[in-house]
């Protein structure tokens, strides 16, 4: 299936078509915009959109990969993830299992999420991510977006002993949805068995 068909099935011609740029000087002045959706539980049970989600990425995977570098900060009681996307990335995020609010300090992208669609938003937009979430991002600009995660509400205890991996691997159990995508867990197993390694 071709890119351009795919962007299709997900309800957008192009994310270069995105709609006007989200008022990021209402975020500035103080008003954090929250993504408009009737229920977070709604979006992580739309089959349609995971199936498309799932075959983008599909899609993209003859593209290669590209580093997307993640600065991580444990601070008591709260997990902040940041990441830089490069300009020209279409990248998709995991589901997540939690409300937490995200800051874009640098650059400008496309984000498209079932019920919403595409909307183009810049530096300085501040927004809060639901329950359920799942996006497709096309970065225009050399773009840093920034997660606040408040650790002490998900369960988890103190993250002292614990070296980065397991703090990690603890966090993300807490944040992030289970999902498989098949076919990427087959080419990924096919991959590595051409390279001598173990599946």
């Amino acid at each position: 299936m071709e890119l351009d068909q795919v962007m299709d099935e997900i309800g957008t011609d192009s994310p270069a078509d995105a709609g006007d740029v989200v008022d990021s000087e209402a975020s500035r002045s103080g008003v954090v915009v929250i993504d408009p959706r009737a229920s977070g539980a709604a979006m992580a049970s739309n089959p349609e959109a995971t199936a498309a989600i799932d075959a983008l990425e599909q899609a993209m995977v003859g593209a290669g990969e590209i580093d997307l570098p993640l600065e991580h900060a444990f601070l008591p009681g709260l997990y902040v993830r940041t990441i830089f996307m490069p300009a020209g990335t279409l990248l998709t995020s995991k589901i997540h299992k939690t409300k937490h609010p995200y800051v874009i300090t640098k650059g400008s992208v496309s984000v498209w999420i079932d019920g919403v669609g595409w909307e183009r938003l810049e530096a300085g937009h501040r927004g809060v991510t639901l329950p359920g979430t799942r996006r497709v991002l096309y970065i225009h600009e050399d773009c840093v977006w920034t997660t606040y995660h408040p650790i002490g509400e998900m369960g988890i205890g103190r993250l002292d002993g614990l070296n980065e991996d397991e703090a990690l691997n603890l966090i993300e159990g807490a944040i992030i949805e289970p999902h498989s995508d098949h076919l990427l867990d087959l080419r990924a197993a096919v991959a590595m068995l051409g390279k001598g390694g173990e599946a």
